[in-house]
């Protein structure tokens, strides 16, 4: 996408595992990464971070004790984030669903993950997953928003979410 001369201004998108004013400063250090060898890898970004001085040093854990242990939930996360379940109704063709949405539940545990049966009757935690679903629409349509060939999809994916937007109460 090409970005001409606006001026841009990086963000931490919901959930970062980082804080807001931070976001200005990675993008920068990966804007940097990607000037020096024409694109960006994770290990160039690890490596570019483990200088002590680096500004993106202290976001990385360096003690390789508990680096594993956090690596090791985040593969748990990722294998949850892709387990699906496949719906097979007389009515319907048969679809494919995630089985196991993430939820912020409010007794302090932060943000669980609940089969989909379990969110539905639950209208607070049905509404995280439309809220966070309708977030994606609105970055798939901020995506393509460069790709003038796509504008018809922007034009759809923008009129879905005001959609949805009225019908949540939002």
């Amino acid at each position: 996408m090409k970005v001409d001369n606006r001026k841009k201004i990086y963000k931490a998108r919901e959930g970062a595992p980082f804080r807001q004013e931070e976001a200005e400063i990675i993008g920068k250090v990966l804007e940097e990464i990607e000037s020096k060898k024409g694109s960006i890898t994770p290990e160039d970004f690890v490596e570019y971070s483990r200088n002590p001085n680096s500004p993106t040093h202290h976001l990385f854990e360096w003690d390789d004790k508990k680096a594993s242990t956090l690596y090791r939930i985040q593969q748990a996360r990722d294998i949850i984030n892709h387990i699906e379940i496949e719906i097979i109704a007389d009515d319907l063709k048969p679809f494919r669903i995630r089985a196991f949405q993430p939820v912020v539940i409010k007794k302090g545990k932060g943000r669980v993950y609940y089969p989909v049966g379990k969110i539905v009757p639950y209208e607070e935690y049905a509404l995280q997953v439309v809220k966070r679903l309708q977030n994606m629409l609105n970055s798939i349509a901020l995506e393509l928003e460069g790709f003038k060939k796509y504008k018809w999809l922007v034009d759809a994916l923008r009129k879905l979410s005001e959609r949805i937007k009225i019908r949540i109460g939002e």
